[in-house]
């Protein structure tokens, strides 16, 4: 009896050890599959423009390979470490917005200026880890287009935007939270005064 019940409980430990095994192979496989997501993109150029298909790279669900356009309101978008990235023009798009420690979005038009380009985020997330915007002034703009919903703004960076506001095409309302010390810098286009928010 004595010996049955020892190799009993030396079953059970191995088979614990199984267990506790397989769970840890499951959850790093997880978390890898959580990085990115098929249609995600990242930035693979220094000092691209936005709306330059060569300045991204797209998850294919596999691999990270070249755009073949620029991202779209449906795209979770994130700028990476020693990447700076031009919003060119107004109007651009992403769901999910990441920006790494060391990596700046910014559109290189000082304020004052009459010619606000806003990046829309179409989901609900800016993670602002890294620069949007400048200290000095810059006329990007961050948008909320999600309709109805959430966007949170978060992170441990610089969030120095010229303006925040909701897209027009926000109807049904929506919320806007700031868990990010936030730097407005939008003076009008004149610099005589104008509203940020």
């Amino acid at each position: 009896n004595e010996h049955a019940f020892i190799e009993h409980i030396a079953k059970g430990q191995t088979m614990i050890r199984t267990i506790s095994l397989m769970a840890v192979v499951i959850l790093l496989a997880a978390s890898s599959g959580f990085a990115q997501v098929t249609g995600d993109y990242r930035s693979a150029v220094n000092g691209g423009n936005w709306g330059t298909a060569g300045t991204w790279e797209t998850y294919n669900g596999t691999a990270w390979v070249t755009a073949s356009s620029q991202p779209g309101a449906s795209n979770n978008v994130t700028i990476r470490d020693s990447f700076d990235v031009v919003l060119d023009a107004s109007a651009k798009n992403c769901a999910d917005l990441v920006v790494e420690a060391g990596a700046t979005i910014a559109t290189g038009v000082p304020l004052p200026t009459g010619s606000i380009r806003y990046l829309r985020v179409n989901g609900t997330t800016a993670t602002i880890n890294g620069t949007l915007g400048s200290t000095s002034g810059d006329a990007i703009a961050l948008e909320s287009a999600n309709n109805g919903g959430t966007v949170t703004i978060t992170g441990t960076g610089t969030f120095a935007p010229s303006r925040v506001r909701f897209n027009s095409g926000v109807s049904s309302g929506g919320t806007l939270v700031f868990d990010i010390n936030t730097d407005f810098k939008y003076t009008g286009s004149s610099g005589s005064g104008g509203v940020a928010l």
